[in-house]
């Protein structure tokens, strides 16, 4: 029941255009050397003291986004939670800092230190 519930959050993120259909390597490469130069050039106070994510639809896509990464890791699908992380984390640092911000710096974080 993960796999289908990983493959519903994916679709739904499809749908709202946050998640691409294919090419995850390319994009997370991508993503990450995005997020590396913002993380050279901002504190954690810069990060702490950042707007709050106010789209109604941005939060919701943060949210499957948090589901989605819970069931990636449970079914071993490395691309698409590390993909979905860099989303996530991007989508924050574009949009603003919403409630499932934090677990995907500190996922991101975790991932990056192993």
């Amino acid at each position: 029941r993960h796999f289908e519930a990983l493959d519903l959050d994916v679709r739904a993120l499809q749908l709202m255009n946050g998640f691409p259909k294919s090419w995850f390597i390319p994009r997370i490469v991508k993503s990450m050397l995005k997020i590396r130069s913002f993380m050279k050039k901002n504190t954690n106070d810069d990060i702490l003291s950042m707007p709050l994510m106010t789209d109604p639809r941005k939060i919701f896509a943060m949210k499957i986004s948090a589901d989605l990464a819970q069931r990636a890791q449970i079914v071993h699908n490395m691309p698409v939670m590390m993909l979905n992380l860099c989303k996530m984390v991007c989508r924050t640092i574009k949009y603003g800092i919403c409630q499932d911000s934090s677990s995907a710096f500190v996922t991101y974080g975790f991932l990056m230190g192993a």
